[in-house]
């Protein structure tokens, strides 16, 4: 009778024992079958760090500024860091590994090559592979702005897996024990938030340009066309000194001497001298285009000689004007650029054209206060810009 009762006794117990883990175990199991199936975790975008080193032509607030416009719609989180031109490669390759230990995927520098080419190094993967590729560089600090920017861009773009961008070469990296130690830098901005930094002037280069000219007179010889020179200075700031010299010619005409004709035409050519000072405004990320307002003096002079038998005798005459003038152009790479200007003429010493004639001297054309001329040309840098 005994062994039954124990035997029930026993089979309570473990009933007992199972109904409390049961109870204890079942608000964990309800939840999580309430919470139906995980998520999959969102992919991160990409995390890219660029130095920007010093001594390649542009400076180092302009090379960021083209850099940022570049890659500003990748998809992927670019941050900058500023280096210096002296750090050798076991330095270099010590800081971007130091990058990568903080969460960056890939790690991307340019260094200047002297006389030869730059050198472009990525340091990409899992585990860390350095690549490189030469970066032949322009001589003016706006395209090597432009080349660095658009083979930044494409490096970024190409980046798959562990795999290397097309065009860069493999090479051993120094290890990380014969690295020396990289010295702490400024963390890195990101490339979204905050202004931009604040655009830096070249140095003052001087150009000379040579190209079309042309100018107004009057309602009789409404227009002459010639050819001009023009040579000036852009300053550190923008500040723009400028000179021109222009020579124009109108046709043969015949003017009236009251109700009669010449006895003859005359021709009439006109050389003229400008000194206009302004400032020159490069707006835009790139800074290839610009924009010129100025205001200067203006002298001419009138040559003019009788053609076809005249009885006039050959004379000359002149006037001074001040006015503004507005102009632009755009940089076309190294030391070229293309430019306009026009200018607005009012004529503070306007003399008539006058001849002598048999019958005394006679007025021919009577020019009106206001005028305007043109110039446009081929502009030749002269001089190096920082960097070159």
């Amino acid at each position: 009778m005994r062994r039954p009762v124990r035997r029930l006794a026993r089979d309570l117990g473990l009933r007992r024992a199972a109904l409390a883990i049961a109870l204890a175990t079942a608000p964990s199991a309800i939840a999580r079958a309430s919470e139906g199936p995980a998520e999959p975790a969102t992919a991160r975008p990409r995390q890219v760090r660029v130095a920007v080193v010093d001594g390649l032509g542009p400076s180092a607030d302009d090379l960021e500024r083209a850099l940022r416009g570049h890659v500003t719609d990748l998809d992927a989180s670019v941050g900058f860091a500023r280096r210096s031109a002296g750090d050798d490669l076991g330095v270099m390759v010590a800081w971007a590994r130091g990058e990568q230990s903080r969460g960056a995927d890939a790690v991307l520098w340019i260094e200047p090559g002297g006389e030869g080419p730059a050198i472009l190094y990525l340091l990409h993967g899992s585990p860390a592979r350095l690549f490189l590729r030469p970066v032949t560089l322009g001589a003016d600090p706006l395209e090597t702005e432009e080349i660095l920017g658009v083979i930044v861009r494409g490096t970024l773009a190409s980046l798959q897996g562990d795999e290397a961008p097309p065009g860069m070469q493999e090479i051993e990296a120094p290890p990380v024990e014969a690295a020396a130690e990289a010295p702490e830098e400024a963390p890195p901005t990101d490339a979204a938030p905050g202004p931009e930094p604040p655009p830096s002037r070249p140095r003052a280069r001087g150009f000379v340009g040579l190209g079309y000219a042309g100018s107004s007179l009057s309602a009789e010889l409404p227009w002459a066309s010639g050819v001009g020179l023009v040579g000036g200075r852009e300053g550190a700031r923008g500040l723009l000194l400028t000179a021109s010299i222009a020579w124009t010619t109108h046709g043969a005409f015949t003017p009236h001497i009251g109700a009669t004709e010449l006895d003859g035409a005359i021709g009439l050519h006109r050389l003229a001298a400008e000194l206009a000072l302004g400032v020159r405004l490069r707006p835009g990320p790139r800074r290839r285009g610009f924009v010129d307002v100025v205001a200067g003096v203006r002298g001419e002079a009138w040559i003019w000689r009788p053609r076809g038998g005249s009885s006039a005798e050959a004379g000359g005459g002149g006037r001074l004007s001040l006015g503004p003038g507005v102009g632009g152009g755009l940089d076309l790479g190294r030391r070229v650029a293309i430019a306009a200007w026009a200018r607005l003429d009012a004529w503070l010493l306007n003399l008539d054209l006058v001849a002598r004639t048999p019958a005394g001297t006679t007025p021919l054309v009577h020019p009106p206060p206001v005028g305007a001329s043109v110039l446009a040309a081929v502009i030749i840098r002269l001089g190096r810009a920082a960097g070159e």
